[in-house]
């Protein structure tokens, strides 16, 4: 697999990458959900529910791909989304039979306990796996989360305890935007289907649509809060226009339905400018890792275009004048004295030239 694709599973960049299908895995079948699996499921359907999120329905192939990990953390005592030798979580969930993790995936993991409640709590008290629980975007060490416009509608879990194992119990959930059950949900209760977190390209023809279930349809849309200059929401849930000034607008969305209920939800517009050449990184040079970053760029197919390391946190723009005027990925990593890879960020960046 290309090196971009093993990165990128920890960014699960919406729709910009195909990874190829380059190693088959031998799935056993999953047993059924135990007791502590389907309460971990109902903690989190709960949970979501009190954030205005659909449940999320129980998936076989995302329980294949959480099986085969949670197993294979046991059996080599490795607490991590990748272990030496493992298919990483884009290849696992893939080879496990999911339709298609490119509109976003997420995987949550945890050891050492081995109750639904305890395993609730660790993931609620971390922000990037309560992301996770929630669709909301984000990235992290300890848990994948989705990014783009997309929710999550499926998740897979397993539990393994193998008592000889360092932590006896292993679990690991998978999250996957689409339901793969063939058992569509009804919901009675209005919802908000999208994204609290969207992207918006700066001085071009914008297009969204918001999504509603649940409630009475039709549904008509209004906002209250100032919407990026150029861009304006239809009743029908149309945002469209040409976005003229970047920046990062906080607005509230409303959703109501033929009987009058309503909902109402806060969302984030980041309106992305072009970048002439050269781009920051969101965060300091951090002074405990090793002292340089390395920094590569590769174009939307994956193919690497440059690599180099830096010590400051601006990229010169000479690295990157001879390329032509587009959408790129950077991505930036940190090691340690030993040469470990310790943080990883991942930039979409525009550049003009």
């Amino acid at each position: 697999m290309p090196y971009l694709a093993r990165l990128l599973y920890v960014f699960a960049v919406q729709g910009l990458l195909t990874v190829a299908l380059v190693q088959s895995i031998a799935w056993a079948q999953v047993p059924g959900i135990d007791s502590e699996e389907q309460a971990l499921l109902t903690l989190i359907n709960n949970y979501r529910a009190s954030q205005g999120m659909p449940p999320l329905a129980l998936s076989p192939t995302l329980s294949q791909a959480a099986d085969f990990h949670s197993n294979w953390m046991a059996d080599n005592n490795c607490y991590s989304h990748q272990c030496p030798g493992e298919p990483d979580p884009v290849q696992r969930t893939w080879d496990a039979g999911y339709p298609n993790v490119a509109t976003g995936f997420g995987e949550n993991i945890a050891a050492g306990v081995a109750t639904a409640v305890e395993v609730f709590e660790q993931w609620g008290n971390s922000s990037v796996s309560n992301r996770t629980m929630i669709s909301s975007r984000g990235t992290g060490q300890l848990a994948i989360s989705s990014t783009g416009n997309s929710i999550f509608r499926a998740v897979g879990i397993a539990r393994v305890y193998k008592p000889a194992s360092n932590y006896s119990y292993w679990w690991t959930a998978v999250f996957g935007t689409i339901d793969d059950t063939g058992t569509p949900s009804i919901i009675n209760q209005l919802t908000i289907l999208d994204n609290p977190n969207l992207t918006i390209p700066f001085k071009k023809n914008y297009l969204y649509t918001f999504q509603a279930m649940g409630g009475v349809a039709p549904y008509a849309w209004s906002v209250k809060g100032k919407l990026p200059p150029g861009l304006r929401l239809q009743k029908c849930g149309n945002l469209q226009g040409w976005p003229r000034k970047a920046g990062t607008y906080t607005v509230n969305i409303t959703v109501r339905d033929k009987k009058g209920n309503q909902l109402s939800r806060v969302f984030t517009l980041n309106v992305l400018p072009p970048i002439n050449g050269s781009f920051r990184l969101d965060r300091k040079p951090a002074t405990r890792y090793w002292p340089e970053n390395q920094v590569m760029i590769f174009n939307l197919a994956g193919q690497q275009l440059l690599q180099q390391h830096t010590s400051k946190v601006t990229v010169p723009q000479q690295w990157t004048q001879h390329l032509s005027s587009g959408i790129y990925l950077a991505i930036v990593e940190d090691r340690d004295s030993t040469g470990q890879v310790v943080r990883r960020e991942l930039k979409k960046i525009a550049i003009k030239n």
